[in-house]
C-alpha cells in the first residue's frame, strides 16, 4: 500500500548557507510510492511557498504557537483553548505515520495520532549524542566517522526506539556543524525511506531496537555552552580548532570565549600554530604558561595587533570582538 505521511518540520535546521535537507526529503517522498498528505512548519518557513508542495496540492500549515517552544514552554500550553483546538484540527487530517524532522517537542497526545505514531531523523548515533547541539559535538569531539538515527518520537527526546540507522560517513577534517548536519542528513535518506517501506509492507507498527541507556551521552544546548570556554591548561591545539569550528562557524546565537587578561573574551577569529612554527619562538622561554600574552600578532592582516596566547602545544591569534565580566 502507499503509506500516507505527515510531515513536521522545524525551523532549526535552517543552518546559515546549507543546503534545505528537509526540501530534498520533500521531493524523496513525491518520488516515492507513497503519499505526502500534509506539510506542518513553523511561521515564514521557506517550505511554506516551495514549488514542488504547490505542485503537487500538498496541504501545508503554519503550527500555530501552542506548538512552537520549547519543552517546558509547550506543556504550560496544552490545557489551554488554543492547543486544544489545534488539536482538533490536526485530527481531522489522515495519515498514517508521522515524520518529524528537526521539530520542537511534541505532546504524547500528539505523537498518538497517527496509527504507527511518529519517527525522527535524528543526525547523531544514539543513544550517544542526544539533543539539538549533535552537528556541534560531533565537531568539539573530533568524531571522524559518525551516523544518523532514524527512531520512534517519544515523550522524551531522543528515546524511543531505533528503527534504522544511516550509512556510516567519513567526516572531513575540518569539518563544521553545518557539513556535518549535510552529511549525516543525507545519507540518512536511503534508511529513511526503507523505514517507509517496510510500514506500508507490514501495514502495522514496528517494535525496533530497545537503546542501552548506559551508552547514553547528551549533546544538549546547556552541555554546549558549558563548552563553549576555551580551557588553556589542558586544551590541545586540536581541541583548540575544533572548538573554533563548533562555535565561530555556526552563527546560532552560541559563541567562543577564552580568558585573557583575566577577563572571559568573546573570540571571533582564531589562528593555532605548532610550537615549531616561527612566531613560536617566545615559546622557548619556560616561564610562558598556557593563556599567558606572549605577544602581538605583527602581520598586517586581520590578525594585526591581535594577542599571541601560549598555548600546550604552541600558540593561538585571537581575534576578539568584546570583553564582558
Amino acid at each position: 500500500m502507499a503509506l500516507r505521511i505527515g510531515m513536521i518540520i522545524g525551523s532549526s535546521r535552517l543552518f546559515g548557507g546549507a543546503r534545505d535537507l528537509a526540501l530534498d526529503i520533500i521531493n524523496s517522498i513525491l518520488q516515492s510510492p507513497h503519499r505526502l498528505t500534509v506539510v506542518f512548519v513553523e511561521p515564514n518557513d521557506p517550505a511554506l511557498s516551495y514549488f514542488s508542495l504547490r505542485q503537487h496540492n500538498i496541504p501545508t500549515f503554519v503550527l500555530p504557537d501552542t506548538f512552537c517552544g520549547t519543552y517546558r514552554e509547550i506543556c504550560k500550553k496544552i490545557t489551554e483553548p488554543p492547543f486544544v483546538t489545534a488539536f482538533d484540527q490536526l485530527k481531522k487530517i489522515p495519515f498514517d505515520l508521522g515524520f518529524s524532522f528537526y521539530a520542537n517537542w511534541l505532546p504524547p497526545a500528539v505523537i498518538g495520532l497517527p496509527r504507527f505514531g511518529f519517527i525522527n531523523l535524528h543526525p547523531a548515533p544514539l543513544p550517544m549524542l542526544t539533543g539539538y547541539e549533535a552537528e556541534r559535538f560531533h565537531v568539539l569531539m573530533d568524531h571522524r566517522k559518525s551516523w544518523g538515527t532514524i527512531h520512534y518520537l517519544a515523550e522524551k527526546f531522543d528515546v524511543g526506539n531505533i528503527l534504522a540507522r544511516g550509512d556510516t560517513v567519513e567526516l572531513p577534517e575540518d569539518m563544521t556543524p553545518m557539513t556535518v548536519y549535510e552529511q549525516l542528513i543525507t545519507n540518512c535518506i536511503p534508511a529513511l525511506h526503507q523505514v517507509f517501506d517496510t510500514f506500508a509492507l507490514t501495514d502495522k507498527p514496528i517494535i525496533g531496537e530497545s537503546q542501552n541507556e548506559t551508552l547514553r551521552t547528551y549533546a544538549t544546548y546547556r552541555e554546549a555552552v558549558r563548552e563553549s570556554v576555551i580551557q588553556w591548561e589542558r586544551d590541545s591545539n586540536r581541541k583548540l580548532d575544533c572548538r573554533f569550528r563548533a562555535y565561530c562557524t555556526a552563527n546560532d546565537g552560541l559563541t567562543l570565549h577564552a580568558m585573557i587578561n583575566q577577563q572571559l573574551c568573546e573570540i571571533v577569529n582564531m589562528m593555532v600554530l605548532p610550537d615549531h612554527h616561527p612566531n613560536s619562538k617566545i615559546l622557548n622561554n619556560k616561564k610562558c604558561v598556557p593563556g599567558q600574552i606572549v605577544g602581538k600578532y605583527q602581520q598586517h592582516d586581520q590578525f594585526y595587533n591581535a594577542p599571541i596566547i601560549k598555548t600546550l602545544e604552541g600558540i593561538a591569534v585571537v581575534k576578539i570582538k568584546t570583553e564582558t565580566k
